[in-house]
């Protein structure tokens, strides 16, 4: 019997589709006393500023975007950490969405390209994850792999920096990567496992 086209990487699509939804799942709180549940930053994690793209012309506050993928920027200190942000149609304040966190593969010579995480988000993280209505974000990394110190350090504070700025799940808050991403998902998640509920390292 042949194969169709494209069957495989909708299976695979399927599967990691599956496999998200049964972590989330298996994350969700048993019971949520009030119903419009206020997200608080983190008292004892300083949070850093924001800005948007360079391009845009934007302030220095982190603000809500509209439903759609946007390319900003973030302060992490001194250092610039470019990001892209893929907010989910129907967002709402009253229903904290789930936030997915993917960390791209390598494949570049030199500098990392400008928000790189992009392709992660487009041709993986959307089409598989639509149905969980999910916040999205795809860091580039600074310099190196994921386990140096100073993106250890970004995705850690870009991630809290997200939680208080958007209406999140804490306890649907994942990460993920493909390739380089996935050794940096193993990294930082054993790590920092009060923050992430679930890590999804792929390939």
């Amino acid at each position: 019997m042949s194969t169709q086209p494209g069957s495989v990487t909708s299976r695979r699509a399927a599967m990691d589709r599956g496999l998200l939804c049964l972590m989330l799942v298996a994350c969700k709180p048993a019971v949520h006393e009030d119903p419009h549940p206020a997200v608080a930053p983190t008292p004892d994690v300083p949070v850093a500023s924001s800005r948007a793209a360079p391009h845009s012309g934007a302030g220095d506050s982190m603000s809500e975007l509209p439903s759609g993928i946007h390319t900003q920027t973030f302060l992490v200190g001194d250092t610039t950490v470019r990001y892209t942000i893929l907010v989910p149609e129907g967002y709402s304040r009253t229903a904290p969405a789930p936030l997915i966190v993917m960390l791209h593969y390598g494949g570049y010579n030199g500098d990392v390209p400008p928000f790189y995480g992009r392709g992660m988000i487009e041709g993986l993280a959307q089409p598989a994850f639509r149905s969980l209505r999910a916040i999205i974000i795809a860091p580039d990394s600074i310099v190196g792999d994921w386990t140096t110190a100073e993106n250890d350090a970004a995705v850690v504070s870009l991630t809290r920096a997200i939680m208080s700025h958007y209406a999140v799940d804490p306890a649907k808050v994942v990460l993920s990567g493909y390739s380089m991403g996935g050794v940096g998902t193993w990294h930082i998640g054993n790590k920092h496992q009060d923050l992430f509920a679930a890590a999804i390292p792929i390939a």
